[in-house]
């Protein structure tokens, strides 16, 4: 609280600090602007000018002001006469607000105090609530993503990078008349808590490598080698942004020791269907020939009669996704089925949002808010069929399991060389391409579709093509000893 100054009233002597501030927190107490403006005409007496001076240089000009106030404080039932500035340093008001009430009492007839109308009138130009929520449903229009590696520790989403508010906000703006400014639109935007920044935990480890290279590099020939070689991954990740994936995701056990319950989804982009190969530890372990069996049943019974191309989308997981195994399969499966080409195109890590990773974070989201208790495999199988009616769960036996890594000991050979005695190495590579010609792989480096395929062969020079593929084991598998 403000501290008095010397007075004519001597307002410092008379008035303790005790009472002041039990006065200020009593008035502030009121709330109101009518209560406090009415408090304070109560504390205002107005009075006829007393005397008026005569001006010795210009005797017939006269001073605007025709009344005289007198200011009191209410201490304990006794009006305490005092100073303009005592009341305002008491009641912690300003000198307009004193001004207003002081005025209101001397025009109304009975020294009545009117409520403060400023804010409440309908502004003349007001975005109506059915325009904004025309902007909302725009705006969620646009497909948004949780991040795969955060969702858990924050519900954010976040829209493609190459989207903009200006640009959302162009789109709006076709065939509306009229459509509101840029700055509501932005208003409605930030509301929905979205996001175009990919959120730090999913940045790409390449390209947070270079940024530290080229920050820390003194050599300019060095530097822009760094800068060039920086630019050519950040074009091989554009190219890959809007490709899909299939992938392995082990249910996440609550508590130690839990059984394992293994899920690898496909995502059809055509359909938005989701299947989910669900398995247990017991039943077969989660190594490249799972994965490889449970693609090659999707072939079988999910994809349409008729089609001649097929292409999968993946993450570069080398022990799950891109190896010789899953290679082996594809190239033996188009022997069997009537398919001409399969392409298995592999994405660029912190470059681009999976479908599957959407799918994987509905199921998360069912089990946090159902009350169902996960006791058994099968209630995770329930689980996941309660979550969408374009999820399907397909219950993988034992039996389904084939030993696709038998096919590198009979028909095929693994060579580290293609056919033009180029270096092949399995991580490198971003499209792996299988045709009718068994063995035979078409690859690059890239996911440029302008650039060369080149051609590695896995066939044995004398060995047919099996009819069948061994199953794995139909035997359980053992659980450690803590788990019984």
């Amino acid at each position: 609280m403000k501290e008095l100054g010397t007075c004519r009233m001597k307002c410092k002597s008379r008035i303790s600090l005790n009472d002041r501030q039990a006065i200020f927190k009593e008035y502030w107490q009121m709330g109101t602007y009518l209560k406090r403006s009415t408090y304070m005409a109560s504390l205002i007496e107005i009075h006829d000018k007393a005397t008026q001076r005569q001006r010795t240089l210009d005797p017939d000009q006269q001073k605007n002001r025709l009344k005289t106030y007198k200011y009191f404080l209410l201490i304990h039932g006794k009006r305490e006469p005092i100073c303009r500035g005592c009341l305002l340093k008491t009641l912690g008001e300003s000198d307009n607000f004193i001004k207003t009430v002081a005025m209101k009492k001397r025009l109304s007839v009975g020294g009545t105090q009117t409520d403060d109308n400023r804010g409440k009138s309908i502004p003349k130009h007001k975005i109506s609530d059915e325009k904004r929520q025309e902007i909302k449903e725009h705006i969620l229009s646009f497909p948004s993503y949780e991040s795969h590696y955060t969702r858990k520790t924050t519900s954010k989403k976040y829209l493609p990078s190459h989207l903009t508010i200006k640009k959302m906000y162009d789109l709006f703006c076709e065939n509306r008349e009229n459509p509101p400014s840029v700055k509501i639109y932005s208003q409605e935007f930030h509301k929905l808590g979205l996001s175009f920044k990919k959120p730090r935990a999913d940045t790409c480890y390449t390209c947070d490598k270079f940024k530290m290279q080229i920050q820390l590099c003194q050599e300019d020939q060095v530097k822009n080698e760094l800068i060039a070689q920086h630019e050519h991954h950040k074009i091989a990740a554009d190219q890959a942004y809007e490709i899909k994936k299939f992938a392995l995701s082990s249910s996440v056990a609550f508590y130690k020791r839990q059984l394992w319950t293994f899920d690898l989804t496909v995502h059809d982009n055509k359909t938005g269907k989701a299947v989910c190969y669900v398995w247990y530890e017991t039943i077969a372990a989660r190594g490249a020939n799972q994965i490889a069996s449970c693609l090659f049943k999707h072939l079988q019974t999910y994809v349409p009669e008729n089609t001649k191309h097929v292409i999968f989308y993946s993450d570069t997981c080398g022990g799950q996704n891109r190896n010789s195994h899953v290679s082996s399969m594809f190239t033996w499966a188009l022997q069997k089925l009537d398919i001409d080409v399969i392409d298995h195109k592999f994405m660029v890590p912190g470059h681009s949002h999976l479908e599957v990773d959407t799918d994987h974070s509905i199921i998360e989201k069912k089990k946090k808010k159902t009350d169902l208790q996960i006791y058994h495999p099968h209630d995770w199988i329930q689980l996941i069929r309660s979550c969408s009616k374009k999820f399907e769960v397909v219950e993988m036996r034992s039996s389904d399991f084939l030993d696709f890594s038998s096919l590198l000991k009979g028909a095929l050979v693994l060579r580290y060389k293609d056919v033009e005695g180029r270096q092949f190495k399995w991580l490198d590579k971003k499209w792996l391409r299988y045709n009718s010609e068994f063995g035979v792989i078409s690859y690059k480096d890239t996911l440029d579709t302008d650039s060369q395929f080149f051609k590695l062969n896995l066939k044995r020079r004398v060995s047919a093509v099996p009819d069948t593929i061994p199953v794995i084991s139909i035997e359980p598998l053992p659980i450690s000893k803590e788990k019984r």
